[in-house]
C-alpha cells in the first residue's frame, strides 16, 4: 500500500505552501475578531531529532523553506513526520479496515487537514473526507490539498453541533476518526449523535478519557498569549470512560478503550508554556503532561453491535 505512493509528494509545491500560510488569520471566536499566525517548529530540522520516517527527505526541503518565513503551524508536519499519536492511530485504523473494510472514513475536527492528507496517503483505496466548523481552516486544507497530488480526499465546513449531515453525504460503507476534538467540547453528547448520524461501521476517537464516572473541564490561560475564553483550543476536557461506554451501548456500539502512551520520553518545555511532554510515574515511565495538567491520553474504539 505504501510502494503506490513513494512519489505522491515529489512534486510537493512549497512556495504555494508558504503562499497559503504566510498570511495573518482572522478568526470569529464569540464575536470577537482574533488575528493570528501561523507557524513552524523549525527545530524539528534537526537531524539527531528526527524520526526515520517515509518520505521524511521532502518534508526537510519544505522546513527548510519555511523557516524563512511565517508558515505553517507546527501540526503540517503530519504530512510526512506524524505526531505518535497519529501513528497509532493509523495502525488502529489498519486493525479496523481489516475487520470491516469501509469505502469512506471521515475526520471530524480535521482542522488544516495535514493528518487527514497522512491518512490518504496511507490508505489509498479509501476515500477520506475532513471536516471543520472552521472555514478558514477548511480553506487552507483545501490548498494543501491541492497540491498534494492525492485524489482520495476532500474537505468540507461542517458543525458538530449541525443536527443534521446535510452537505456531507456518504453513500457507501463508512467509519469516522477524530483526534484532539472532543476534549475541546464541553459536552460529549452532540458529538457522539453527530457521529451517529452518519451510520459509520466503526469509529476511533483519540481523546482526554478517565476511567471512573467523573468528567473533568480543564481551561488554560496562557498569559503570554491570552486568548478569548470561548477558544475551544485553550480547553482540556476530560470525559469519563463509563458514561461515554453507556451512551454509546445505548446507540448500538460495542466500545473499548487502549490508553495511549508515547513510545519514547518528550522534554519539557524550556519556557514552562503549553506543549505536551512527559513524566516517568506509577502509570506509565512516559505519562504525558501539558503545563501544570496531567493528559489522560486515550483511544475509544467502538463498532456496531452485531444483532
Amino acid at each position: 500500500m505504501r510502494g503506490s505512493h513513494k512519489s505522491a509528494y515529489r512534486n510537493f509545491n512549497t512556495k504555494k505552501c508558504r503562499q497559503i500560510f504566510n498570511e495573518e488569520r482572522r478568526t470569529k471566536f464569540g464575536g470577537q475578531i482574533i488575528n493570528q499566525r501561523f507557524f513552524i517548529n523549525a527545530t524539528t530540522t534537526n537531524k539527531t531529532k528526527q524520526r526515520k520516517l517515509p518520505y521524511h527527505g521532502d518534508m526537510k526541503k519544505i522546513h527548510s523553506s519555511f523557516s524563512k518565513y511565517n508558515s505553517p503551524p507546527s501540526e503540517i508536519r503530519q504530512i510526512n513526520n506524524p505526531y505518535m499519536s497519529t501513528i497509532e492511530l493509523k495502525k488502529i485504523i489498519e486493525e479496523q479496515i481489516s475487520r470491516i473494510n469501509v469505502d469512506t472514513i471521515i475526520d471530524l475536527g480535521c482542522g488544516i487537514g495535514a493528518q487527514s492528507i497522512y491518512f490518504a496517503r496511507e490508505f489509498p483505496d479509501v476515500q477520506f473526507c475532513g471536516l471543520d466548523y472552521n472555514a478558514n481552516k477548511i480553506q487552507k486544507a483545501n490548498q494543501l490539498a491541492s497540491i498534494s497530488n492525492l485524489t482520495n480526499i476532500t474537505f468540507k465546513t461542517h458543525d458538530v453541533f449541525d443536527p443534521n449531515v446535510s452537505g456531507v453525504e456518504i453513500e457507501d460503507a463508512a467509519a469516522v476518526v477524530s483526534i484532539h476534538t472532543l476534549c475541546c467540547l464541553t459536552e460529549f453528547e452532540a458529538f457522539f449523535n453527530k457521529i451517529h448520524l452518519f451510520s459509520p461501521e466503526w469509529l476511533v476517537v483519540n481523546s482526554l478519557f478517565w476511567k471512573g464516572n467523573l468528567d473533568v473541564s480543564i481551561h488554560i490561560r496562557d498569559w503570554d498569549n491570552l486568548e478569548t475564553d470561548l477558544n475551544p483550543d485553550s480547553d482540556f476536557n476530560i470525559f469519563s470512560k463509563t458514561r461515554i461506554s453507556n451512551y454509546l451501548r445505548n446507540l448500538n456500539y460495542n466500545v473499548q478503550f487502549r490508553d495511549f502512551f508515547p513510545d519514547s520520553p518528550i522534554a519539557e518545555p524550556a519556557d514552562n508554556k503549553r506543549g505536551t511532554y512527559t513524566i516517568n510515574t506509577d502509570l506509565n515511565k512516559n505519562t504525558q503532561f501539558s503545563g501544570p495538567v496531567h493528559l489522560p491520553w486515550s483511544f475509544l474504539i467502538a463498532s456496531k453491535a452485531t444483532n
